[in-house]
């Protein structure tokens, strides 16, 4: 069960290292090829929404992906 747990918690932190890499990135490069309504956006608007893209960046760069 301990050995169990453990791979859990390791593939959650590299999902989230993963996502902690690709999040700037993506808020830097590839938010504005994806939605053309943040371009006057401002910080408090990406840091508002850091932590959902922080989650759902598989989502996030398949958008980019294909844009």
């Amino acid at each position: 069960m301990e050995v169990m747990v453990s791979i859990v918690l390791v593939m959650w932190l590299v999902y989230v290292i993963i996502g902690l890499v690709f999040t700037p990135i993506f808020m830097w490069k590839g938010l504005r090829k994806v939605d053309d309504g943040v371009v006057d956006s401002g910080w408090g608007f990406k840091v508002l929404i850091f932590p959902g893209m922080l989650v759902f960046w598989p989502i996030f760069a398949n958008k980019w992906r294909k844009s």
